[in-house]
């Protein structure tokens, strides 16, 4: 596989697409999505006399994309958003530019279209959009899952022209914690240390514990314009600092949050090390996506970290996105099919639409209920782990299979104990105040307990032990000590291999 997609996005393969397919480009941070479009495209429908249209779903990449590049594509490329399409569509096609005859149509963040549909029923819209389109179509996405779970609903085939490159990122380390004070002392230490923090958080109410977490730094939150109260939200700074992201693609802080919600298409161009922090489980796309915003040049040497604060998922969520699927289904039962649903459910939202073909956004409609099982069935995976450190270095495996994944408990633990057994194998714990003394150490470590600041017992901590494969474990025993004719109990921690 090449690094740059411009290397396989040829003139002449491009001359070879037809309207047949739906052309696939998968391609991670860095491999020049953008770039083989606004050149090895552009010159070809230049060339052609043909017209591009590229869409884009954030309002922030739409104006990075134009403040770099519309000077030198303005004669055979528009650049909009998806929203455009779907507002037109909604409003008869009302819009001019959508009168016109587009021969190339570029979808950038295409995974966007199926991972958003459980809260933005406009996907449906848009799928309908690309089932009359005329011409040719690329969609360009560093996470291909997902657009390819659209393929029952478009007319085209879709065809890879270019695999994700799982190898290619800037990503050097994932640290993982399940210890909400350990997840934000390791950030803090970052900061000190000059690197920067980008956190995504799932809940704008976070934003302001963040900032309190940050006092000392020079700290921002970034929420979606489109959001009614974005002014109470985002203050002045907040802004500056959106705006010197959108315009230069720097970061002007040192510690930055943003919800899922937020423009991810902003593109950071790393100036120092970076942290990015995810403080709930995001989906294997977003985790991606939300990580790639960083961008490091080839020539530099700047790397980025990542850290997740692991916990089980919030069972209400779960169960109100199981309430909504549970309805919708029961609409299928009555109606029949989305057709019918369409035509007699008061779910409905607007009139019936029937120009060109077109079906106007439905709260029912097939997309969002296929997104809303696999949100729910990946949710309740992590919610009934009994090894969450394992479910989570399993999925962070499987994103960044080159990438060393660190427990912090396990790491700081395993550093404990190493040096209270140096070059023995075990070491015993004989008195109540050693025993003590090494339940106080592994609380400090992250043991909790289920009561507030209780201390954990034997048993807990090797529990402890074992959901964070650490190589250690502790056994009660009896032996004689110094002649003494009655036995004493004592603790042997042992270190076991796996």
């Amino acid at each position: 596989m090449k690094k740059y997609i411009s290397e396989e996005l040829t003139k002449e393969k491009i001359k070879g697409f037809t309207n047949e397919y739906i052309y696939l480009i998968g391609g991670e941070c860095g491999s020049g999505k953008t770039t083989a479009i606004m050149t090895n495209l552009y010159e070809y429908a230049a060339l052609k006399d043909k017209q591009i249209l590229y869409l884009c779903n954030r309002s922030t990449l739409e104006e990075q994309l134009i403040d770099e590049h519309l000077e030198e594509v303005k004669g055979h490329m528009e650049i909009a958003m998806y929203q455009s399409v779907t507002t037109s569509i909604e409003k008869n096609y009302s819009l001019p530019f959508h009168r016109m005859e587009y021969d190339f149509l570029v979808v950038d963040e295409a995974h966007l279209i199926f991972d958003s549909s459980d809260f933005d029923i406009n996907p449906v819209l848009f799928v309908e959009y690309l089932n009359h389109f005329k011409g040719i179509i690329l969609v360009l996405t560093g996470t291909p899952k997902g657009f390819k779970k659209l393929e029952p609903f478009l007319n085209r085939k879709i065809k890879t022209v270019r695999e994700v490159n799982k190898m290619n990122h800037c990503v050097r380390n994932i640290y993982v914690t399940g210890n909400e004070i350990e997840f934000d002392e390791f950030k803090r230490n970052c900061i000190r240390n000059g690197d920067k923090n980008f956190e995504l958080t799932d809940k704008v109410k976070n934003f302001k514990d963040y900032k309190e977490n940050n006092i000392g730094n020079s700290v921002a939150n970034i929420a979606s314009i489109h959001r009614q109260d974005y002014n109470q939200i985002m203050s002045a700074y907040d802004k500056a600092v959106r705006k010197a992201i959108v315009g230069t693609q720097k970061m002007i802080c040192e510690a930055l949050i943003a919800t899922s919600s937020m423009e991810v298409g902003i593109n950071i161009i790393a100036e120092e090390n970076y942290l990015v922090s995810y403080n709930y489980l995001p989906t294997e796309s977003t985790i991606i996506q939300f990580a790639s915003r960083i961008r490091v040049k080839n020539q530099d040497e700047f790397y980025v970290d990542l850290i997740f604060l692991m916990k089980k998922p919030d069972k209400k969520i779960i169960n109100k996105m199981k309430e909504r699927l549970k309805k919708m289904k029961r609409n299928y039962k009555v109606y029949g099919d989305y057709e019918q649903i369409c035509k007699r459910h008061n779910h409905c939202i607007g009139e019936r639409d029937s120009l060109d073909g077109i079906i106007a956004m439905r709260e029912c409609n097939p997309i969002t209920m296929k997104c809303l099982e696999e949100k729910i069935a990946f949710q309740e995976k992590f919610y009934e782990s009994e090894q969450l450190l394992n479910s989570y270095t399993k999925l962070l495996n499987e994103l960044y299979p080159n990438v060393p994944i660190i427990c912090l408990e396990k790491m700081k633990i395993e550093k404990e104990l190493d040096v209270l057994v140096k070059d023995s194998k075990s070491f015993t714990l004989i008195t109540r105040e050693e025993k003590m003394e090494f339940r106080l150490k592994m609380k400090e470590s992250g043991i909790k307990t289920r009561i507030k600041d209780g201390i954990p017992s034997i048993n807990l901590i090797n529990d402890f032990f074992e959901q964070y494969n650490i190589n250690y474990r502790i056994k009660q025993q009896r032996k004689r000590f110094d002649g003494n004719k009655d036995q004493t109990r004592y603790w042997a921690v042992e270190h076991v291999n796996y």
